[in-house]
């Protein structure tokens, strides 16, 4: 058997809070890391993260300039979109089955339909489902007169791009697309937001920086449920600029009329004075306003990116 002398014992004892106090130490040296760390190093990503919480921006696109000839007559601009939604989640179900059949009958939309959109918005918890798009006038008179009877349904607004002449001067106005994801994650620095709208050729394109204008919105505070509690503020977005070309429209109707039975072709007029070029018409054409759809045909798509004539070029 092995004893412990008295005198082990005793430096045992002790060393007891010395090993406490040194524990002691590093824990509370830890700690005071942690909150240095906090407090001061990560102190603006953590304030961003916690305002991102409690306060949220309602945008607003903004209008992209005018494309306008030397007269001034308008050959892009930007138009106001009505689309009829609803927001699954937030739908009365005592009422859906009766302002289904009245939309139904209303806008001439099959109940089918609306029934397959509303429950797979539900499934995929979408906020909002487009129920049908870009509303003609008619259908918008119908519905602001029963507006108070389809409270289950809202009318959406949204800008998109304009062509008046369609497929005229097509190579020189160009279009504009949404910005993908890729292009998103370097375009965002410069106040871009996913799926804004780019200008991909023409004019549209080389101007983009100064047609584009720059988005506005409101900020509002919500709750920790989300319920909003007061608004913080309000930015209009500024609208972009417009840009005068050299081209006339009379003549460009008339460069655009002379290939109208040609298969392929090109006319370009210059005004021997100056060299403004005041109009350039090149076949096979396109109608600019394909671009602005959200939804495009596969017929029409093909027509267009899959043609042999080289429609682009």
């Amino acid at each position: 058997m092995i004893k412990t002398s008295p005198n082990k014992k005793l430096i045992s004892l002790k060393r007891q809070p010395l090993v406490l106090l040194i524990f002691s130490s590093i824990s509370f040296l830890l700690i005071l890391c942690r909150l240095i760390f906090l407090q001061l190093l990560n102190y603006e990503s953590f304030k961003k993260m916690s305002d991102e919480n409690r306060i949220r921006l309602i945008a607003s696109q903004p209008i992209r300039g005018r494309i306008l000839d030397k007269n001034g007559y308008v050959l892009a601009d930007s138009r106001v979109k009505y689309s009829l939604i609803i927001k699954p989640q937030s739908v009365n179900k005592s009422n859906w089955e009766k302002h289904k059949s009245i939309i139904s009958n209303l806008l001439n939309i099959d109940s089918n339909v609306i029934q397959k959109k509303y429950s797979d918005g539900l499934k995929n918890q979408k906020l909002s489902v487009i129920i049908l798009d870009d509303l003609n006038v008619d259908q918008l008179i119908k519905f602001k007169e029963n507006e108070g009877n389809l409270i289950s349904f809202e009318i959406a607004t949204k800008l998109i791009r304009n062509y008046p002449y369609k497929s005229l001067a097509a190579h020189v106005i160009g279009y504009t697309q949404p910005i993908t994801e890729l292009e998103y994650k370097f375009l965002s620095k410069n106040g871009y937001k996913l799926n804004d709208l780019i200008g991909r050729t023409g004019i549209e394109y080389v101007y983009e920086d100064f047609i584009r204008g720059e988005w506005g919105g409101e900020m509002v505070e919500v709750n920790s449920l989300g319920k909003f509690q007061r608004s913080l503020g309000l930015r209009p977005p500024v609208q972009g600029n417009d840009i005068e070309l050299t081209i006339d429209l009379n003549l460009q109707l008339v460069a655009e009329e002379v290939l109208k039975d040609k298969k392929a072709g090109a006319i370009i007029v210059m005004d021997p004075r100056d060299g403004a070029i005041r109009a350039m018409s090149s076949k096979p054409t396109f109608d600019l306003n394909f671009f602005s759809k959200d939804f495009k045909p596969e017929k029409e798509y093909n027509n267009l990116f899959n043609s042999t004539e080289k429609t682009f070029i």
